[in-house]
């Protein structure tokens, strides 16, 4: 679709959702991957990467009047932690490939181990991954039980993008569709 008609369909988009771009972008990408048969680490990971890039236009848990005392500094010292796309890689290897040493883990990045060592302390601190001793090893291991806190505090906004998204498919079934195509 071109000119006047693909205009009037980026206006009904708008319309339709009531929101600026980048909260649409952070709805579309929190929706990607989160359909039937999609892992739940899948949507959570795509949600929170796109509320990692629109950090200023989200409130975080545990920010302002939303969180409380422990809990909220908890929550942000998680969603701090998943902020960083580097941890976010280091969650994923430990994910799919399971417990692995530090060396295992600095292979798949181009920085020293020291530099992974600081990302995986921060990932340890917010409880995001375990480290055990092994001889001389430090064997590291996922944790996933903080996630389902990240994971309560998007549902409310998978429910909102959806019903958003419905929304916005009501109103595209109601408009004429355009002779030229």
């Amino acid at each position: 679709m071109t000119g006047i008609g693909a205009g009037r369909e980026a206006a009904a988009v708008r319309a339709a959702s009531g929101t600026s771009a980048a909260a649409a972008s952070v709805g579309a990408r929190a929706g990607a991957g989160a359909g039937p048969g999609a892992g739940p680490a899948t949507a959570v990971e795509a949600a929170v990467e796109a509320l990692a890039e629109a950090a200023p236009a989200v409130e975080p848990p545990g920010s302002g009047a939303s969180g409380s005392g422990a809990s909220g500094a908890r929550e942000d010292q998680i969603f701090a932690a998943l902020a960083n796309a580097t941890r976010r890689e280091v969650l994923r290897l430990l994910r799919e490939q399971g417990p692995q040493p530090v060396q295992a883990l600095a292979d798949h990045f181009a920085m020293r181990r020291p530099s992974l060592s600081e990302h995986l302390k921060v990932l340890r601190e917010a409880g995001l991954v375990s480290e055990e001793r092994a001889g001389r090893q430090r064997i590291y291991r996922l944790e996933a039980a903080p996630l389902a806190d990240v994971q309560d505090w998007l549902h409310p906004y998978e429910r909102f993008w959806r019903d958003r998204l419905k929304g916005l498919g009501d109103l595209l079934d109601r408009m004429p569709d355009d002779p030229e195509s």
